[in-house]
């Protein structure tokens, strides 16, 4: 009778330590890009501990009420690392581009814990169409605000984060699944609204917001809510020579950078708004983190063959072109830039028989 608490604490120990454990080996192997053991380590995550989630969710309601905090909190950091696991393995296969697998496993995450983990609603909402897209959603967004509500210091911070790009998120779906933008203009409003209202530093309410006046025909207010978006992120002005000099001016120049995919969409609306030179300024800084990507010599190409600047177009088109060896002359992309590349050669042409008058 002695020995059974004994071995009971040994299997809640190494419980605990199964999770941090898969969780440790997965982090060590995309450290390394070794994505084949990162879905391993997780996969085995998932079998070790696969009903574990819901009992110690319950628990820890249980134990809330009761004098053992200490041991609440343990509950509650292990059902939190058993749910990254499969949150992990879930993300970890949508980027792979495995997607069924990835909704197999956030659909058995689901099963496993309805009211814990906010994360596995938000992804499959990304990863579904249709009403099961945003109901996935907003079931998402109300997991975090209820997290929200028993989270304290740089949790709740956090949180307040997820949640405000949660909210954006929602109105995004909501918008492009409307089938008339003005029926929905005032519940994404609504959304945007309290989004902003949780991090007024974020830029992305505002670039939602741009979206939808766009979408509903309205392009100053939509030029208004970008130009305020990019205040937050963007500057064009030029760094003088003091600041030049002055190393640790700005150590990280990064931090306060929105993402690659969302300076992309900017640039696409300031393009959508006729804003042809600032979109060309954005995207060149995109070329110059990564310039294999050829939606954004796309983009640029044609900024600047609307600004009149067909020969710096041209030479956008043969940079991309080069990046197309290997495909056929039927794939989109190749098509699209022929089909950019005869409007620019055309405008060329008629520059020339202009100067030549």
């Amino acid at each position: 009778m002695g020995r059974a608490p004994a071995r009971a604490r040994g299997k809640r120990s190494a419980g605990r330590g199964g999770a941090e454990e898969c969780l440790r080996r997965a982090e060590a192997a995309l450290a390394v890009d070794d994505y084949a053991a990162a879905v391993e380590a997780l996969s085995r995550g998932m079998e070790t501990h696969p009903k574990s989630i819901e009992v110690r969710a319950s628990r820890t309601t249980v134990r809330r009420t009761c004098v053992d905090a200490e041991e609440a909190d343990r509950t509650r950091a292990l059902l939190h690392k058993e749910m990254q696991i499969a949150d992990a393995l879930g993300s970890l296969l949508a980027e792979m581009g495995e997607n069924e697998k990835a909704m197999e496993v956030f659909r058995k995450a689901v099963q496993l814990s309805p009211d814990h983990g906010f994360e596995k609603y938000l992804y499959l909402g990304q990863m579904l169409v249709g009403n099961e897209s945003l109901e996935c959603m907003r079931k998402g967004i109300d997991v975090l605000e209820r997290e929200l509500l028993m989270a304290n210091g740089p949790r709740q911070e956090e949180l307040q984060t997820e949640l405000c790009r949660a909210l954006c998120a929602l109105a995004e779906s909501t918008l492009n699944h409307a089938e008339e933008p003005a029926s929905v203009q005032e519940e994404v409003m609504q959304l945007l609204e309290k989004a902003a209202s949780l991090d007024e530093t974020c830029p992305e309410p505002l670039q939602v917001m741009a979206s939808l006046y766009i979408e509903v025909d309205k392009p100053n207010e939509a030029r208004d809510c970008l130009k305020k978006s990019m205040s937050l992120w963007y500057s064009c002005e030029q760094p003088d020579d003091s600041q030049k000099e002055d190393k640790h001016a700005r150590e990280d120049p990064v931090e306060d950078t929105p993402p690659y995919e969302f300076r992309f969409e900017t640039a696409k609306l300031l393009l959508e708004l006729g804003e042809f030179e600032t979109a060309g300024e954005v995207l060149e800084g995109l070329l110059e983190e990564a310039d294999s990507s050829l939606d954004v010599w796309y983009l640029l190409a044609i900024s600047q063959h609307s600004l009149g600047d067909h020969e710096d177009a041209k030479e956008s088109v043969q940079t991309a072109a080069k990046l197309m060896k290997g495909m056929t002359p039927e794939d989109d992309y190749v098509l699209m830039f022929a089909e950019l590349h005869e409007s620019i050669e055309l405008a060329i042409a008629q520059e020339s028989k202009g100067e030549n008058k």
